[in-house]
Formats: structure tokens, C-alpha cells, sequence
């Protein structure tokens, strides 16, 4: 049986229905994205997950030695996918920050989470600088920064922490050794 969770929907977009079709069509491409099982109105209800044993992904690549390339690799492939996704629907995902990507401390699988802050654009316009009062165009510069910096931080947060190189530096150790 699937535990649920509702919340108060944010969504940007106007027409529900549609974002649930497209939202089921990415969460089915990126195994990542929180499962939403219904939409009604202003309410959205997706699986319950268990972040008792997670903490954000910062903190996770900052703090923990096992399983961080698997949870690297999960959030490239995420981030992949979104964009991916775009070759097919105007949908991207607004809200990028370490709040909404958990990590499973146990098993290194990730989950984001806000599926909300997935937003329709207009093709025509959202990739156009220059238009600084058209909301796409904004949301583009918007959306561009996150992933840039969050990606960085990212970055940052794998290779600082010292678990990780001391593990790299023993696996060369060993390989010059043999």
C-alpha cells in the first residue's frame, strides 16, 4: 500500500491537469522524481517518503564517504533528464536548490522532491534575452543561475570533502603498488 502526502499545490501553470499528465510522463523517464499519484484542484497527493533517514545533498556529499559517486552520478542523470525532457515539453524544473534533493543515507538513491516547481514555458521566448519584462525570458535567467550555481556547489561539496579524496588516494596507492 502507498503511504500519501498531500500539500498545497504552487504550481505556476495554470491548467493542473496538463502538468500531471507531463509531470507522470518525467517522473516515469527519472526514477529521482518524487511518484504524484493524483491532482485535485489546488492539492497535489504524491508518495509518502521517508526522510528519516535522509538528509539534503549537500550535506550528504559534505559529511558522508559512502556511496557519493552513485549519489553524484543520480544527480547528473537528474539533471540530464530534465533537460532531456525539454526536447519533447516545455517543462522545467524551477525551484533547484540542496533543500529538494534528499539522500537516502543508507541506500545513496536520491529523491527530488517539490514537484510543484515544475513550470510550462513558452519555447518561444524563454530562451530569448533581452526581453526584460517578459516572465519566461526572466524565469529562463532564473532557472539558468540554480542550476549553474547548485551544480557547483555540488561540485564543491564532492570535492572538498576529505573522506573522498583520502579513498581516491588509496585506491591510486594501491594500484601503484601493484
Amino acid at each position: 500500500m502507498v503511504s500519501l502526502f498531500t500539500k498545497k499545490s504552487n504550481l505556476l501553470n495554470d491548467n493542473i491537469d496538463d502538468w500531471f499528465h507531463v509531470y507522470k510522463k518525467f517522473s516515469d523517464l527519472e526514477p529521482c522524481a518524487v511518484k504524484v499519484m493524483d491532482v485535485n484542484g489546488v492539492h497535489i497527493a504524491m508518495e509518502h517518503i521517508d526522510l528519516s533517514n535522509c538528509v539534503n545533498i549537500i550535506d550528504y556529499l559534505t559529511n558522508y564517504d559512502t556511496h557519493v559517486n552513485k549519489v553524484t552520478s543520480e544527480y547528473f542523470r537528474l539533471i540530464s533528464n530534465i533537460f532531456l525532457f525539454q526536447d519533447n515539453y516545455p517543462f522545467i524544473y524551477f525551484d533547484l536548490h540542496k533543500e529538494n534533493i534528499m539522500v537516502n543515507i543508507n541506500t545513496g538513491h536520491i529523491t527530488l522532491l517539490d514537484p510543484d516547481s515544475f513550470f510550462f514555458y513558452n519555447p518561444s521566448t524563454f530562451y530569448a534575452p533581452g526581453k526584460d519584462k517578459d516572465i519566461d525570458s526572466m524565469r529562463y535567467f532564473e532557472v539558468r543561475l540554480k542550476f549553474q550555481n547548485f551544480t557547483a556547489e555540488i561540485f564543491n561539496s564532492y570535492f572538498t570533502n576529505s573522506k573522498n579524496w583520502s579513498k581516491h588516494r588509496n585506491l591510486v596507492e594501491e594500484r601503484n603498488i601493484a
